[in-house]
C-alpha cells in the first residue's frame, strides 16, 4: 500500500509554534482505491477531528472521493487569525516602525513578524495581477520583487486571455519600490526569474534594471496614449512603435521574449479605448465564415485566392507571410459559410497546407515564447483540429476555497439565457440552508437564488421580496461543494438526494430544482480557435 500523501498549511506565532497557535488545515491525498485499508472516509476525517481538537482547533473535517487527485480527507482550524497575522493586514504607522525593517518608513508598508524574521510588504495592486506585493527581506537585504521586474518584458495583456493590466499603475509602483527600497538592497529576485546581485561597490546595478524596467512600461502606456490622442488605432500604434528607444531597447531584459511590444501597445489601446476603433466600418462587421466567403468570391474564388497567398509566402518575407494568412483565413472559413456556395474540397484542403506552412514560419520567426506558441499551435489545429485538454477543468481545491457568492456567480455563468427566459418566464426561488457535514446541525448560513429572464441571481441571507421559495435545499458546504467536481450539476445533484447528502422541501421542490438545474450547460473545451 503506499503511504497517502499528505498537505499541511499552518500559521505559526512568533516562537514557532505549531497550528495548535493558528489558523491551518490539514489535508491527506491516497489513491480511491487505498481509502477502504485506511479505514474508510468516515474513520479518517474523525481521526482527524479528533487530532485537530486535541490541539484546540476549532474543527470542521471535510471528504472527497473519486476526484481528479483521488480520495481527499482533511481538517480545518475555523478560529479567528492570530495577532501576528491580523496585524500584517494594516500598514504601519510611522511611530511602530523599528530600526530592524533597515529602509526608512513610508506610507503604505506592511510588516509580518511571525516566523522569526521580519518582512516587509509593498502592495502593488493593478500591476502584473491584481492583488501583487513585493516582499523585503530587511535581515539578507533582499529585494522580492515578484513578478514586477524580470528579465524580459512581461505582458500588458495575456494572450491567453485576460483583463489588461494598467501599465502606468505598474511604473508607479516601480517608482515606489525604487524610492523605498533602492538604497538598501543588495540582492534582488522575482517569483519566475533569476537574481540579480550589486557589485561590492555601490548598488548602481539593481537600481539601473529596476529603472529601466520602470520606464519601459511607463513609455509603453504614456506612448501608446499620447498616439490614440492623435486619432491612432492600436494596430497602428503597433506598427509605428515597433521598437524601444535606444537607452532602453540596448538591454536584454527588456526584450520581448514573454511579452510582446506589439501586443503591449494594443493592450493600452484597449484598456482605455475598447475594442471599438471609431471607424463605423467596423462597428457591425460580418461573422468570419460570411466574410471569408464574400472575399473569396470577390477575388475570383478559392482557388485564385490561395494563388495569390502562395505567391506572397514564396516572397519569404514577414509581411508576405502575415498577408498570406489573411488571405488563407478567409478561404477555410468560407468553407463553413452557410450562405451561398462554399468553396470545393481541394482548394480548401490545399488553403489548410498552406496556412499551416505560412503559421509556423510566423512560429519560427518570433523570438515572443508566447506569439510562437501561439502560432504553432494554430498550425497544428488547421492540420490535425483541436487538441483534447490535458488536464482537468475542475479543482476541488479552487471549489473548496470559493465563497458562496463566487459559486453561485460560477454556476450562473453556465445558465443558458435564452433557453432559460423562454421556458421559466415566471421567477423560481431556492433557499439554501447550510448545516454541519458532521451533526447535520444548520449552521445559521443561507442564501436564496432567483432564475428569471434567464438570469441567476444570489443573495446572501435571503431575498427579501421572496415569501414563499418553491425550494428549500438543505446542505453542508461540502455536499455543495461535490456538486461541481464532476461534471453535470443536475445528475450530481439528484444522486446527492439519493445518498441523503441533501433533503428538499417545497411543495414542488424538485419540480422547482429540476427547472433550474436543467438550464445549466456544460461547454465543450475543445473547440476550434483558427478554424471554423
Amino acid at each position: 500500500m503506499t503511504a497517502p500523501r499528505a498537505r499541511r498549511a499552518s500559521a505559526a506565532n512568533k516562537d514557532g509554534a505549531s497550528p495548535a497557535s493558528g489558523h491551518g488545515s490539514v489535508e491527506l491525498r491516497m489513491p480511491d482505491a487505498e481509502e477502504d485499508e485506511l479505514g474508510g472516509v468516515d474513520l479518517l476525517r474523525s481521526s482527524l477531528r479528533a487530532a485537530a481538537q486535541q490541539l484546540g482547533w476549532r474543527a470542521e473535517s471535510f471528504a472527497m472521493v473519486g476526484t481528479q487527485h483521488g480520495t481527499m480527507v482533511g481538517v480545518v482550524d475555523r478560529r479567528d487569525v492570530p495577532a501576528p497575522f491580523a496585524e500584517a493586514h494594516q500598514p504601519v504607522p510611522q511611530k511602530g516602525w523599528q530600526s530592524s525593517y533597515v529602509i526608512p518608513w513610508r506610507p503604505e508598508l506592511y510588516r509580518f513578524d511571525g516566523f522569526g524574521f521580519p518582512l516587509v510588504f509593498q502592495l502593488t495592486p493593478g500591476t502584473e495581477a491584481p492583488a501583487e506585493m513585493n516582499i523585503y527581506f530587511p535581515d539578507a537585504r533582499s529585494l522580492c520583487i515578484a513578478e514586477n521586474a524580470t528579465h524580459t518584458m512581461h505582458n500588458i495583456l495575456s494572450p491567453r486571455g485576460a483583463q489588461v493590466r494598467d501599465a502606468h499603475s505598474w511604473s508607479k509602483y516601480l517608482t515606489e519600490a525604487i524610492q523605498t527600497f533602492g538604497k538598501d538592497t543588495d540582492v534582488l529576485f522575482a517569483s519566475h526569474h533569476w537574481p540579480m546581485w550589486n557589485e561590492e561597490q555601490g548598488n548602481e546595478r539593481i537600481l539601473e534594471f529596476l529603472n529601466k524596467q520602470r520606464d519601459m512600461y511607463g513609455y509603453l502606456n504614456d506612448q501608446a496614449l499620447r498616439m490614440i490622442n492623435a486619432g491612432s488605432t492600436g494596430t497602428e500604434i503597433a506598427e509605428q512603435l515597433q521598437v524601444l528607444p535606444s537607452g532602453l531597447n540596448d538591454q536584454r531584459y527588456n526584450q520581448g521574449y514573454h511579452g510582446s511590444m506589439s501586443h503591449n501597445l494594443k493592450a493600452v489601446y484597449q484598456r482605455y479605448m475598447g475594442w471599438y476603433d471609431g471607424n463605423p466600418a467596423h462597428l457591425w462587421q460580418l461573422l468570419p465564415t460570411k466574410v471569408g466567403a464574400a472575399y473569396v468570391e470577390a477575388m475570383g474564388g478559392a482557388e485564385a485566392v490561395v494563388d495569390t497567398a502562395q505567391r506572397a509566402y514564396d516572397t519569404d518575407t514577414a509581411d508576405g507571410f502575415r498577408w498570406a494568412a489573411e488571405l488563407l483565413n478567409h478561404v477555410i472559413f468560407a468553407a463553413a459559410a452557410e450562405d451561398g456556395s462554399p468553396p470545393a474540397e481541394p482548394p480548401v484542403t490545399r488553403a489548410k497546407k498552406l496556412q499551416a506552412k505560412v503559421l509556423t514560419q510566423l512560429g519560427y520567426g518570433s523570438a515572443n515564447g508566447t506569439w510562437r506558441n501561439a502560432y504553432l499551435t494554430g498550425a497544428q489545429e488547421v492540420v490535425y483540429g483541436p487538441q483534447p485538454l490535458i488536464t482537468s477543468q475542475t479543482s476541488a481545491d479552487l471549489i473548496r476555497s470559493t465563497s458562496l457568492e463566487q459559486y453561485f456567480s460560477a454556476l450562473a455563468r453556465s445558465v443558458d439565457g435564452p433557453a432559460a427566459a423562454e421556458l421559466h418566464p415566471v421567477l423560481i426561488a431556492l433557499n439554501w440552508v447550510f448545516t454541519d457535514a458532521d451533526t447535520g446541525a444548520e449552521t445559521g448560513e443561507k442564501c436564496t437564488t432567483t432564475l428569471r429572464n434567464g438570469v441567476l441571481i444570489f443573495m446572501a441571507g435571503g431575498d427579501r421580496f421572496v415569501e414563499t421559495p418553491q425550494a428549500t435545499i438543505r446542505l453542508s458546504r461540502q455536499a455543495l461543494n461535490e456538486l461541481a467536481e464532476t461534471p453535470g450539476f443536475k445528475q450530481s445533484f439528484e444522486q446527492a438526494l439519493q445518498d441523503k447528502k441533501i433533503t428538499l422541501g417545497g411543495e414542488n421542490a424538485q419540480e422547482a430544482a429540476d427547472a433550474v438545474f436543467g438550464t445549466l450547460t456544460i461547454p465543450d473545451p475543445k473547440f476550434p480557435i483558427v478554424t471554423p
